[in-house]
């Protein structure tokens, strides 16, 4: 029987979305499209060049295939640098006869981010995510008294999208389900960090769904408040997002939000982590400070195949043994999320880590 009083969040990655075929992080350049005459291409193929360099290795090679975390916090580097001098860093490329400005490359590719990200997904793509079975067993462990946290690094709306279906079809929570992303839901949303600070009623189910890269849908105003738009489609407006690769971040929404994961993480006896690597090295500083400090943590990680020897991830498990692992079969193979035995098999991870009773 499943102990009602278990702590349980969720942590979902670009795999988490792959069902609704959007691109992950080392697959965005390949469905971004590229004004001709421009040159942002062969000025992003330049920087990952540049990369490379610096970390020595040929990740470059591979392009298009490249971390487009990577290579956006680099880009927005030199675009507040050309703030700050108050005037446009350009990217010479070696071959072309002119150079590319770094403030439109950037411009250029967050609104390719809304383009890719922001799309609404046909009712038949809905139907066949992979998470209904997921939130029904999440619906389970976590008592109604306490909010369930969904994080994501995640630019799309998937998960509002699905929340949305959810709230309407009663088919995966027991109760009236309320999401709140920490915007009031005014169109625009004005953000409000003391919403996340909200327990649930008594009749309904709280989740606190946590962008921590922002999403394809926000925006600053005129004030430079960060507002929730529900817009869609790319605007001469840049969309509002946090890159990876960072250190802590100062700014609001996202020193809230990540403050809210650095929470969790120390509260929780599970994270259940989708289709996420952590390679994202601020986020996994959070993780490992968490698994340090918080002895009850275990992190199930579900992935189409195992982290590779000697990354991130792969350091964390063997740092960590027993307490952060990969959620396999009885033969050691990976589950990935959406596999048909994902839920029994999440459920009896959990119980094999002492977390449900």
């Amino acid at each position: 029987m499943v102990r009602p009083s278990i702590r349980v969040a969720v942590f979902a990655g670009a795999g988490a979305s792959c069902f609704a075929g959007l691109p992950t992080v080392c697959s965005f350049f390949k469905r971004a499209g590229w004004p001709p005459s421009h040159g942002f291409e062969a000025a992003c193929q330049e920087i990952a060049r540049r990369i490379s360099i610096s970390e020595a290795n040929e990740e470059n090679l591979a392009w298009p295939d490249f971390d487009a975390e990577k290579l956006f916090g680099w880009l927005e580097i030199l675009e507040r640098a050309g703030r700050i001098h108050g005037q446009s860093i350009d990217i010479h490329v070696p071959n072309l006869r002119f150079t590319i400005p770094a403030d439109a490359v950037i411009s250029h590719l967050r609104k390719e981010i809304v383009r890719i990200y922001g799309s609404k997904l046909a009712t038949e793509t809905l139907l066949s995510a992979p998470h209904q079975s997921l939130f029904k067993l999440l619906d389970d462990l976590t008592p109604r008294s306490d909010p369930l946290y969904v994080f994501t690094t995640n630019y799309d709306t998937v998960l509002e999208q699905l929340f949305e279906d959810a709230a309407t079809s009663q088919q995966v929570f027991r109760h009236k389900l309320r999401v709140c992303t920490g915007f009031s839901s005014a169109r625009p949303g004005q953000w409000q960090p003391a919403l996340l600070s909200e327990k649930p009623k008594s009749d309904e189910r709280l989740i606190h769904l946590v962008k921590l890269h922002g999403s394809a849908t926000w925006k600053r105003d005129d004030a430079q408040q960060p507002i929730e738009t529900g817009w869609r489609m790319p605007t001469d407006q840049d969309c509002l997002l946090y890159f990876g690769y960072k250190s802590v971040p100062e700014h609001e929404p996202f020193f809230t939000l990540h403050t809210l994961l650095k929470i969790a993480l120390l509260q929780c006896e599970a994270v259940i982590v989708i289709g996420f690597r952590v390679a994202d090295p601020y986020i996994r500083e959070l993780f490992d400070f968490a698994l340090r400090s918080n002895t009850s943590l275990r992190v199930v990680c579900s992935l189409t195949r195992p982290p590779e020897p000697n990354s991130a991830l792969s350091t964390m498990m063997h740092r960590f043994p027993g307490r952060v692992v990969l959620l396999a079969d009885p033969s050691g193979k990976p589950i990935p999320f959406g596999h048909e035995s994902f839920p029994e098999i999440l459920e009896q991870s959990l119980r094999n880590a002492g977390t449900v009773g």
